[in-house]
Protein backbone atom coordinates (compact mmCIF):
# COMPACT_ATOMS: atom_id res chain seq x y z
CA UNK A 1 0.00 0.00 0.00
CA UNK A 2 1.25 2.70 -0.78
CA UNK A 3 1.33 6.15 1.70
CA UNK A 4 -0.01 9.36 1.09
CA UNK A 5 2.81 12.49 1.50
CA UNK A 6 1.84 15.01 3.76
CA UNK A 7 3.44 18.68 3.76
CA UNK A 8 3.21 20.48 6.87
CA UNK A 9 1.97 24.45 6.11
CA UNK A 10 3.32 26.76 8.68
CA UNK A 11 5.29 25.41 12.24
CA UNK A 12 2.27 26.34 14.54
CA UNK A 13 2.79 25.10 18.23
CA UNK A 14 -0.28 22.54 17.25
CA UNK A 15 1.75 21.11 14.14
CA UNK A 16 4.87 20.80 16.24
CA UNK A 17 3.56 19.15 19.09
CA UNK A 18 1.07 16.90 18.18
CA UNK A 19 0.28 16.68 14.61
CA UNK A 20 3.74 15.90 13.32
CA UNK A 21 4.63 13.42 16.50
CA UNK A 22 1.18 11.80 15.35
CA UNK A 23 1.87 11.96 11.43
CA UNK A 24 5.45 10.16 11.92
CA UNK A 25 3.10 6.84 13.56
CA UNK A 26 0.76 6.69 10.63
CA UNK A 27 0.35 3.65 8.92
CA UNK A 28 -1.10 5.68 5.66
CA UNK A 29 1.21 8.48 5.41
CA UNK A 30 4.51 10.24 5.40
CA UNK A 31 5.63 13.65 6.80
CA UNK A 32 7.08 15.41 3.42
CA UNK A 33 7.69 18.55 3.30
CA UNK A 34 7.54 21.18 5.94
CA UNK A 35 6.77 24.64 5.47
CA UNK A 36 7.00 27.97 6.93
CA UNK A 37 6.77 31.68 6.13
CA UNK A 38 10.78 32.05 7.15
CA UNK A 39 12.67 29.00 5.75
CA UNK A 40 15.35 29.22 8.29
CA UNK A 41 12.01 28.15 10.64
CA UNK A 42 11.20 25.07 8.56
CA UNK A 43 14.54 23.97 8.29
CA UNK A 44 14.96 23.94 12.12
CA UNK A 45 11.43 22.21 11.98
CA UNK A 46 12.65 19.65 9.30
CA UNK A 47 16.09 18.90 11.14
CA UNK A 48 14.30 17.62 14.46
CA UNK A 49 11.66 15.71 13.00
CA UNK A 50 14.08 14.17 10.17
CA UNK A 51 12.16 15.47 7.27
CA UNK A 52 14.55 15.65 3.92
CA UNK A 53 12.37 19.11 2.79
CA UNK A 54 11.43 22.17 3.75
CA UNK A 55 10.86 25.52 2.05
CA UNK A 56 7.96 27.89 2.58
CA UNK A 57 4.24 27.74 2.34
CA UNK A 58 4.25 27.83 -1.52
CA UNK A 59 7.21 25.48 -1.94
CA UNK A 60 4.63 22.93 0.03
CA UNK A 61 1.57 23.89 -1.86
CA UNK A 62 3.14 23.33 -5.71
CA UNK A 63 5.26 20.68 -4.54
CA UNK A 64 3.71 18.00 -6.95
CA UNK A 65 5.16 14.94 -4.94
CA UNK A 66 2.88 16.25 -1.70
CA UNK A 67 -0.81 14.46 -1.84
CA UNK A 68 -1.99 15.93 1.50
CA UNK A 69 -1.04 19.64 3.10
CA UNK A 70 -1.95 20.36 6.86
CA UNK A 71 -2.47 23.78 7.49
CA UNK A 72 -2.50 25.67 10.57
CA UNK A 73 -1.84 29.41 10.21
CA UNK A 74 -3.73 31.84 11.81
CA UNK A 75 -7.47 31.44 10.52
CA UNK A 76 -7.45 34.67 8.15
CA UNK A 77 -4.87 33.19 5.75
CA UNK A 78 -6.40 29.53 5.40
CA UNK A 79 -8.71 30.64 2.45
CA UNK A 80 -6.00 32.01 0.48
CA UNK A 81 -3.65 28.78 0.80
CA UNK A 82 -6.59 25.89 0.75
CA UNK A 83 -7.68 27.48 -2.68
CA UNK A 84 -3.88 27.32 -3.85
CA UNK A 85 -3.67 23.86 -2.58
CA UNK A 86 -6.61 22.64 -4.09
CA UNK A 87 -5.66 24.29 -7.60
CA UNK A 88 -2.42 22.05 -7.03
CA UNK A 89 -4.89 18.76 -6.59
CA UNK A 90 -3.84 18.54 -2.63
CA UNK A 91 -6.45 17.23 -0.01
CA UNK A 92 -6.66 19.88 2.85
CA UNK A 93 -6.49 18.98 6.52
CA UNK A 94 -7.39 22.42 7.99
CA UNK A 95 -6.61 23.21 12.21
CA UNK A 96 -10.10 23.89 13.53
CA UNK A 97 -12.17 25.47 12.85
CA UNK A 98 -11.29 26.21 8.90
CA UNK A 99 -12.62 29.03 8.21
CA UNK A 100 -14.17 32.41 9.56
CA UNK A 101 -17.36 32.14 7.40
CA UNK A 102 -20.11 29.75 5.88
CA UNK A 103 -19.54 31.28 2.83
CA UNK A 104 -16.05 30.79 2.72
CA UNK A 105 -16.63 26.89 3.56
CA UNK A 106 -19.51 26.63 0.92
CA UNK A 107 -16.92 28.57 -1.66
CA UNK A 108 -14.33 25.99 -0.55
CA UNK A 109 -16.14 23.02 -0.46
CA UNK A 110 -17.84 23.58 -4.31
CA UNK A 111 -13.92 24.02 -5.52
CA UNK A 112 -12.72 20.99 -3.92
CA UNK A 113 -15.52 18.62 -5.57
CA UNK A 114 -14.35 20.20 -9.02
CA UNK A 115 -10.94 19.20 -8.89
CA UNK A 116 -11.81 15.49 -6.71
CA UNK A 117 -9.80 16.41 -3.67
CA UNK A 118 -11.22 16.39 0.32
CA UNK A 119 -11.17 18.95 3.16
CA UNK A 120 -11.18 17.99 6.82
CA UNK A 121 -12.23 20.48 9.41
CA UNK A 122 -9.79 19.16 11.82
CA UNK A 123 -11.51 18.75 14.61
CA UNK A 124 -9.65 16.14 15.64
CA UNK A 125 -11.69 15.04 19.41
CA UNK A 126 -14.54 13.58 17.29
CA UNK A 127 -12.04 10.38 16.53
CA UNK A 128 -11.48 9.52 20.25
CA UNK A 129 -12.75 6.03 21.20
CA UNK A 130 -14.54 7.68 23.88
CA UNK A 131 -17.33 10.08 21.93
CA UNK A 132 -17.98 6.14 20.28
CA UNK A 133 -18.89 4.71 23.27
CA UNK A 134 -21.27 7.51 24.38
CA UNK A 135 -23.01 6.92 21.29
CA UNK A 136 -23.46 3.00 20.96
CA UNK A 137 -25.02 4.13 24.83
CA UNK A 138 -27.60 6.28 23.43
CA UNK A 139 -28.31 4.73 21.03
CA UNK A 140 -28.99 1.38 22.83
CA UNK A 141 -31.17 3.39 24.72
CA UNK A 142 -29.06 4.15 28.26
CA UNK A 143 -30.45 7.56 29.14
CA UNK A 144 -33.28 7.22 26.77
CA UNK A 145 -34.65 10.20 24.66
CA UNK A 146 -32.09 12.91 24.42
CA UNK A 147 -33.25 16.56 25.44
CA UNK A 148 -30.17 18.24 26.79
CA UNK A 149 -26.29 18.83 25.96
CA UNK A 150 -23.91 21.06 28.26
CA UNK A 151 -20.53 21.41 27.35
CA UNK A 152 -17.65 23.66 27.85
CA UNK A 153 -13.94 24.43 27.17
CA UNK A 154 -12.72 26.69 29.08
CA UNK A 155 -8.65 27.34 29.95
CA UNK A 156 -6.68 30.06 31.73
CA UNK A 157 -5.50 33.19 30.76
CA UNK A 158 -2.89 32.69 26.93
CA UNK A 159 0.59 34.52 27.20
CA UNK A 160 0.77 38.07 26.26
CA UNK A 161 1.75 37.21 22.34
CA UNK A 162 -0.63 34.29 21.86
CA UNK A 163 -2.10 34.84 18.54
CA UNK A 164 -5.34 34.77 20.63
CA UNK A 165 -5.09 37.45 22.21
CA UNK A 166 -4.46 39.51 18.52
CA UNK A 167 -7.56 41.15 16.99
CA UNK A 168 -6.31 41.23 13.57
CA UNK A 169 -5.92 37.89 13.06
CA UNK A 170 -9.80 37.15 14.64
CA UNK A 171 -8.44 36.24 17.78
CA UNK A 172 -10.68 35.35 20.92
CA UNK A 173 -12.44 32.78 22.05
CA UNK A 174 -15.35 32.27 19.24
CA UNK A 175 -12.77 31.18 16.43
CA UNK A 176 -10.57 29.23 19.02
CA UNK A 177 -12.65 27.08 21.54
CA UNK A 178 -16.23 27.66 21.16
CA UNK A 179 -16.62 25.37 18.54
CA UNK A 180 -15.61 22.47 20.56
CA UNK A 181 -19.32 22.20 22.57
CA UNK A 182 -21.08 22.75 19.35
CA UNK A 183 -19.33 19.75 17.25
CA UNK A 184 -19.69 17.69 19.86
CA UNK A 185 -23.34 18.34 20.27
CA UNK A 186 -23.65 17.20 16.48
CA UNK A 187 -21.95 14.06 16.96
CA UNK A 188 -25.29 13.02 19.31
CA UNK A 189 -28.14 15.21 18.24
CA UNK A 190 -29.17 14.41 14.31
CA UNK A 191 -31.95 17.21 14.64
CA UNK A 192 -31.53 19.81 12.19
CA UNK A 193 -30.59 23.44 14.66
CA UNK A 194 -33.44 25.53 14.47
CA UNK A 195 -31.55 28.80 16.03
CA UNK A 196 -28.72 29.77 17.76
CA UNK A 197 -28.89 32.28 20.87
CA UNK A 198 -25.04 33.75 21.90
CA UNK A 199 -23.86 36.49 23.68
CA UNK A 200 -19.36 37.35 23.97
CA UNK A 201 -17.89 39.39 26.33
CA UNK A 202 -15.11 41.86 24.87
CA UNK A 203 -12.29 41.71 26.80
CA UNK A 204 -11.70 45.35 26.70
CA UNK A 205 -7.41 44.98 26.75
CA UNK A 206 -7.44 43.17 23.99
CA UNK A 207 -10.61 43.62 22.20
CA UNK A 208 -11.22 40.50 21.64
CA UNK A 209 -13.60 38.13 22.99
CA UNK A 210 -12.59 35.95 26.05
CA UNK A 211 -16.37 34.46 26.75
CA UNK A 212 -18.80 32.78 24.56
CA UNK A 213 -22.06 31.64 25.53
CA UNK A 214 -24.19 29.54 22.79
CA UNK A 215 -27.58 27.90 23.05
CA UNK A 216 -28.75 26.29 19.77
CA UNK A 217 -32.33 24.70 19.58
CA UNK A 218 -32.66 21.50 18.04
CA UNK A 219 -35.90 20.23 16.49
CA UNK A 220 -38.70 21.21 18.80
CA UNK A 221 -37.25 20.03 22.34
CA UNK A 222 -33.64 19.23 22.23
CA UNK A 223 -31.40 22.40 23.41
CA UNK A 224 -27.48 22.12 22.96
CA UNK A 225 -25.49 24.99 25.46
CA UNK A 226 -21.76 25.31 24.80
CA UNK A 227 -19.48 27.94 27.13
CA UNK A 228 -15.93 28.60 26.18
CA UNK A 229 -13.75 30.98 27.59
CA UNK A 230 -9.99 32.24 29.14
CA UNK A 231 -8.65 33.45 32.02
CA UNK A 232 -10.82 30.55 33.86
CA UNK A 233 -10.20 27.15 35.21
CA UNK A 234 -8.97 24.34 32.59
CA UNK A 235 -12.67 22.46 32.05
CA UNK A 236 -13.24 20.27 29.12
CA UNK A 237 -16.35 18.29 29.34
CA UNK A 238 -19.55 17.61 27.99
CA UNK A 239 -22.72 15.97 29.57
CA UNK A 240 -26.42 14.67 27.86
CA UNK A 241 -29.27 14.40 29.84
CA UNK A 242 -31.94 12.26 28.70
CA UNK A 243 -35.20 10.68 29.56
CA UNK A 244 -33.55 7.70 31.72
CA UNK A 245 -30.29 9.61 32.68
CA UNK A 246 -27.37 11.19 32.17
CA UNK A 247 -23.85 10.38 30.47
CA UNK A 248 -20.88 12.70 31.32
CA UNK A 249 -17.44 12.74 29.69
CA UNK A 250 -14.60 14.14 31.84
CA UNK A 251 -12.03 14.94 29.14
CA UNK A 252 -13.88 15.91 25.80
CA UNK A 253 -12.05 17.71 23.80
CA UNK A 254 -8.19 18.03 24.00
CA UNK A 255 -6.66 14.77 25.50
CA UNK A 256 -2.93 14.21 26.03
CA UNK A 257 -1.92 11.01 24.22
CA UNK A 258 -1.68 9.39 27.65
CA UNK A 259 -4.73 10.38 29.22
CA UNK A 260 -6.94 7.64 30.39
CA UNK A 261 -9.99 9.10 30.02
CA UNK A 262 -13.49 8.60 32.12
CA UNK A 263 -17.32 8.28 31.43
CA UNK A 264 -20.01 8.31 33.93
CA UNK A 265 -23.06 7.44 33.46
CA UNK A 266 -26.02 8.07 36.07
CA UNK A 267 -29.55 6.30 35.59
CA UNK A 268 -32.06 4.85 38.32
CA UNK A 269 -30.54 1.92 38.21
CA UNK A 270 -27.11 3.94 39.75
CA UNK A 271 -23.29 4.80 38.17
CA UNK A 272 -21.42 3.40 35.85
CA UNK A 273 -18.16 4.68 35.11
CA UNK A 274 -16.32 3.98 32.03
CA UNK A 275 -12.10 4.10 31.91
CA UNK A 276 -10.99 4.77 28.73
CA UNK A 277 -7.57 4.20 28.03
CA UNK A 278 -5.03 6.50 26.19
CA UNK A 279 -5.64 6.89 22.44
CA UNK A 280 -3.89 9.37 20.14
CA UNK A 281 -6.58 11.60 18.56
CA UNK A 282 -4.45 13.10 15.96
CA UNK A 283 -3.08 10.35 14.84
CA UNK A 284 -6.84 8.55 14.74
CA UNK A 285 -7.71 11.34 12.63
CA UNK A 286 -4.83 11.65 10.02
CA UNK A 287 -5.19 7.49 10.01
CA UNK A 288 -8.99 7.89 9.24
CA UNK A 289 -8.67 10.29 6.39
CA UNK A 290 -5.98 8.91 4.71
CA UNK A 291 -7.55 5.82 4.79
CA UNK A 292 -10.71 7.18 3.55
CA UNK A 293 -8.47 8.65 0.08
CA UNK A 294 -6.15 5.80 -0.65
CA UNK A 295 -9.46 3.27 -0.39
CA UNK A 296 -11.89 5.65 -1.96
CA UNK A 297 -14.22 5.09 0.81
CA UNK A 298 -16.48 7.09 2.38
CA UNK A 299 -15.88 8.18 6.38
CA UNK A 300 -18.07 7.50 9.56
CA UNK A 301 -18.31 11.74 9.16
CA UNK A 302 -19.30 13.42 5.74
CA UNK A 303 -16.48 15.98 6.41
CA UNK A 304 -18.06 18.44 3.35
CA UNK A 305 -21.37 18.53 5.57
CA UNK A 306 -19.57 18.58 8.56
CA UNK A 307 -17.58 21.74 7.39
CA UNK A 308 -20.69 23.27 6.37
CA UNK A 309 -23.45 22.37 8.65
CA UNK A 310 -20.88 23.57 11.30
CA UNK A 311 -19.50 26.91 9.63
CA UNK A 312 -23.57 27.31 9.21
CA UNK A 313 -23.97 27.35 12.80
CA UNK A 314 -20.82 29.59 13.84
CA UNK A 315 -22.44 32.15 11.18
CA UNK A 316 -25.98 32.13 12.71
CA UNK A 317 -24.39 32.47 16.46
CA UNK A 318 -22.06 35.06 15.23
CA UNK A 319 -25.08 37.19 13.95
CA UNK A 320 -27.11 36.56 16.57
CA UNK A 321 -24.21 37.94 19.24
CA UNK A 322 -24.41 41.33 17.00
CA UNK A 323 -28.23 41.43 17.07
CA UNK A 324 -28.01 40.10 20.80
CA UNK A 325 -31.03 38.38 20.08
CA UNK A 326 -31.69 34.68 18.83
CA UNK A 327 -31.24 33.96 15.65
CA UNK A 328 -33.06 32.08 12.94
CA UNK A 329 -30.98 29.27 11.09
CA UNK A 330 -32.98 28.53 8.03
CA UNK A 331 -31.88 31.49 7.17
CA UNK A 332 -28.15 30.22 6.64
CA UNK A 333 -28.05 26.80 6.31
CA UNK A 334 -29.36 25.03 2.57
CA UNK A 335 -32.45 22.85 3.01
CA UNK A 336 -29.62 19.66 2.24
CA UNK A 337 -27.62 19.62 5.21
CA UNK A 338 -28.63 18.15 8.23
Amino acid sequence: MRKLNIGIVACSNVAVKRFIPALQKSRYANLHTIGSRYVEKAHKFADQFNCANYGTYNDVLINKDVDVVYISTPITLREELTVTAIKNNKHVICEKPAFTSFKTASKLADMSKKYNVRILDGWSFKYHKQHEIVKNHIENGTIGEIKNFVGQFTYPHPGPRDIRLNPELCGGVFFDSAGYPVVASRLFIDSKPVSVYCTRHINEKYSVDDYVSLQIQYGKDINAIGIAGFGLHYNSTYSITGTRGRISVLRAYAVPDNMETNITIETNEGIDKIKVPPQNQFLSMIDAFCAQIIDERSSIYNSDNELLMHHSIMDVALTSSIRKKPNSFDSVCPEHLN
